[in-house]
């Protein structure tokens, strides 16, 4: 069996290079970056906060080891989730899901699963390229007012963020 690592162990070992002054990072106004520490593998992770209530994520990274990341539960209200995988993928176990789904490069994923478990399992040594769309749900009637043209699901997200499963 391959080793895991775990979202524990990723935190212990970006706070050893912070320690130590190996890490490169840095947080300027809206915007923050993390290039990995050479222990955890290669590339970088950089979000903006593109204003309030909608940020933007880029992950572009290869580890060397199979990455176990647990979500203990996602938030109440949860932000409308866009997700777009130009290489490599994951596999998601949602307790909101009735089975796991797999998420694969060329592919996009729209959720929101408020008061949810999850598991994501990277696979060792794929390159993942990952952008990523977060809007809070009450922003979106400020972007349109043909809010009854939507899918009902979206519509109840909207409208019952707190209760959405989308």
């Amino acid at each position: 069996m391959a080793k895991v690592i775990t979202d524990a162990e990723v935190l212990q070992l970006i706070e050893a290079g912070r320690a130590e002054g190996s890490l490169v990072e840095y947080q300027e106004g809206p915007e923050k970056f993390t290039q990995l520490p050479s222990s955890i593998g290669h590339g970088y992770c950089r979000s903006m906060q593109l204003r309030p209530g909608i940020s933007l994520s880029i992950d572009d990274l290869k580890k060397p080891l199979t990455h176990c990341c647990q979500i203990e539960q996602h938030p109440q209200p949860m932000p409308l989730t866009l997700s777009y995988y130009l290489s490599g993928g994951c596999q998601v176990d949602n307790d909101g899901l009735s089975a796991p789904e797999e998420e694969a490069a060329g592919k996009s994923y729209f959720y929101c699963l408020p008061n949810t478990a999850e598991t994501e399992n990277y696979p060792a040594g794929q390159y993942l390229c990952r952008v990523r769309i977060q809007i809070l749900p009450e922003l979106i009637p400020a972007f349109s007012d043909r809010l009854n043209d939507l899918p009902t699901d979206l519509i109840t997200a909207i409208e019952q963020p707190d209760i959405a499963l989308l």
